[in-house]
C-alpha cells in the first residue's frame, strides 16, 4: 500500500467584517491530529516502519506550530486498539483533550503507540467534529494515515456534510511516490503535496497557522435601485454548474453591521445560482477564488404590490386571488390573496383579479420600494331563488355588448353570487320546458355592499 498523509484542515465559519476586526481579539486556533495507528503502519519504508516516519512528521508538524500561544491542540487515534484482523471499523477516540500547553503528552501518546488495527477514515472525521469544544472558534483537522479507507466509507461523503454544516474544509495531500492516476484519485479531498520535499511540513505549517487571515468566503449583493446591497430576505438556491445539482438552499439575510450575511462553501466548484425573488433571477457564474472574500452583485430593486379590499359580508376575500403576469407576456409569476402584500421586481405586471367578473390591471407599475397599494371596488350579492332545477347565466353589459360572467347553479333552491359593481342581464330557463323562447331575462344593477333580490 502507497504511504499517504492526508492533511485536512476544517475551518469554521468566523464571520467578522473588516471594519471591525481591528477591534476584536483574534479567535483561537484548535488543531485536533487524528493519527491513524493501523496495522499497515508497520509495513516497511525508507528501511523503517512507516509509524516511524509518521510519529517524526506529526512532531515536526506539533514543533511547528505548538509555539503559537493562541493555539490550543488534541489528537484522536484510530486502528490502535482492536487488532487486525478483523479490526474494528469503530476503532476510534480522542486520546488528548483540546487543553493549553499539552504538546508534551500528545508527543508522549504517540511514542508509545503501537499499530494494530484498520482505517476507518470517515468515522473519524464525523467523530472528529464532537472532539471540539465550540465551534466559535478556528477549528483545525490534521489526519496521518498511511492508507485509504477500509472501511466502506468515503472522505468526500463527510467533506459534503461538513460543508453543508456551515464547516469549511481546505484539504491538504501530502503523499510519496504517487502515480499521476493516484494522485487523481485524491482530486475530491485536496491538494497534493510530495512528502519527500523538505520544505512541505513548513509550507503547509504556515498556511495552516495564516488560514485566519485567508478564508475562503463569499456573499451575494441584492442590489437596490440606487445599486446598494440592501434588498434582503429572499431564499436563493446555489447549483453546481457542471452538473446542475443542488448544492445550497439558503435565505438571504443580512449581518448585525446590515450588510450581507458572508458565506463559506465550497471554492472547489463553480456555481450558478436562483434568486427566488418574484420573478426569479439568475446569477450564472460564481466562479470562488480561493483563500479571498469573494462578492457578487445582481440587480434586485423591489417593491411591495397590496390589492386592498375592506373586510365585509360583502366581500369574499378569502377566496378571492390575483394573477401577476409580467406586463405583455402569458407567464403567471404568482398568485396573490386580497389584503396580502407581496414583494416584487420594480417593472410593470399585467394583473388579473378573480372577482365576478373578472378584474384586469394591465401595465401596472411597481416602482416604489415601500410598495403600492391598488384599491379593489367592493362586491354586492345577488341573492337568487329558484321554484326549481334550471339552467342559466348571468352576463354583464359592457356597453352595447354583453360578456358572460358565470353559470347558474340552479340545482338548489336558492344561491348567492358576489358580483362587482355593474349592470347584469341574468337568464334562466326551467329543465322542465324544452323551448329557449321560454327563457326568463331580467335585468339588475348591482352597487358595492348591497344585496339585490330574484326569484325565478
Amino acid at each position: 500500500m502507497r504511504y499517504i498523509i492526508y492533511l485536512i484542515c476544517l475551518l469554521c465559519s468566523f464571520d467578522l467584517s473588516a471594519q471591525v476586526k481591528s477591534n476584536l481579539a483574534a479567535p483561537k486556533t484548535r488543531i485536533l491530529f487524528i493519527f491513524d495507528a493501523s496495522n499497515s503502519m508497520k509495513s516497511i519504508y525508507a528501511n523503517a516502519p512507516r509509524i516511524d516516519f509518521a510519529k517524526k512528521v506529526l512532531i515536526q508538524f506539533i514543533d511547528s506550530i505548538a509555539k503559537d500561544k493562541n493555539v490550543e491542540l488534541a489528537l484522536r487515534m484510530y486502528g490502535h486498539t482492536v487488532a487486525y484482523p478483523p479490526g474494528d471499523c469503530k476503532d476510534s477516540k480522542l486520546i488528548v483533550p483540546f487543553a493549553p500547553n499539552n504538546s508534551n503528552a500528545i508527543k508522549s501518546a504517540i511514542l508509545n503507540v503501537k499499530p494494530t488495527g484498520i482505517t476507518p477514515i470517515e468515522y473519524s472525521l464525523g467523530q472528529a467534529l464532537k472532539d471540539f469544544p465550540d465551534n466559535k472558534n478556528l477549528n483545525t483537522i490534521i489526519i496521518i494515515t498511511d492508507g485509504i479507507e477500509e472501511c466502506g466509507g468515503n472522505p468526500c461523503n463527510i467533506k459534503e456534510k461538513l460543508f453543508e454544516a456551515g464547516i469549511e474544509l481546505k484539504p491538504f495531500i501530502i503523499g510519496i511516490g504517487l502515480k499521476q492516476e493516484q494522485i487523481s484519485a485524491f482530486d475530491c479531498v485536496g491538494t497534493y503535496y510530495n512528502a519527500e520535499d523538505q520544505k512541505t511540513i513548513s509550507v503547509v505549517s504556515k498556511i495552516v497557522s495564516t488560514q485566519k487571515l485567508n478564508r475562503t468566503t463569499m456573499q451575494i449583493n441584492l442590489l437596490d435601485k440606487s445599486d446598494l446591497p440592501k434588498e434582503t430576505n429572499v431564499n436563493m438556491t446555489l447549483y453546481d454548474k457542471s452538473n446542475n445539482a443542488i448544492q445550497y438552499d439558503l435565505y438571504h439575510t443580512m449581518n448585525k453591521l446590515n450588510l450581507p450575511d458572508t458565506l463559506q462553501i465550497d471554492y472547489t466548484k463553480k456555481y450558478k445560482a436562483t434568486i427566488y425573488t418574484l420573478p426569479p433571477l439568475q446569477l450564472d457564474n460564481i466562479d470562488i477564488q480561493k483563500s479571498t472574500h469573494n462578492t457578487f452583485g445582481i440587480g434586485a430593486a423591489q417593491g411591495y404590490l397590496e390589492i386592498k379590499r375592506e373586510q365585509s359580508n360583502f366581500n369574499n376575500n378569502d377566496k378571492v386571488k390575483c394573477i401577476i403576469r409580467k406586463a405583455g407576456t402569458d407567464e403567471v409569476i404568482n398568485v396573490q390573496s386580497i389584503n396580502v402584500p407581496e414583494k416584487y421586481l420594480q417593472d410593470k405586471y399585467d394583473i388579473e383579479i378573480l372577482t365576478l367578473p373578472r378584474t384586469y390591471i394591465n401595465d401596472f407599475n411597481i416602482n416604489r420600494a415601500n410598495g403600492i397599494v391598488y384599491p379593489l371596488v367592493s362586491a354586492g350579492i345577488l341573492d337568487l331563488k329558484y321554484a326549481e332545477e334550471g339552467d342559466g347565466c348571468i352576463m354583464q353589459y359592457r356597453g352595447n355588448k354583453l360578456a358572460w360572467v358565470c353559470n347558474l347553479n340552479a340545482k338548489s333552491k336558492a344561491e348567492q353570487i358576489h358580483l362587482q359593481p355593474g349592470k347584469y342581464s341574468v337568464v334562466y330557463r326551467s329543465k322542465k320546458i324544452n323551448k329557449a323562447i321560454y327563457t326568463v331575462q331580467k335585468t339588475i344593477e348591482v352597487k358595492s355592499n348591497t344585496l339585490v333580490n330574484l326569484k325565478f
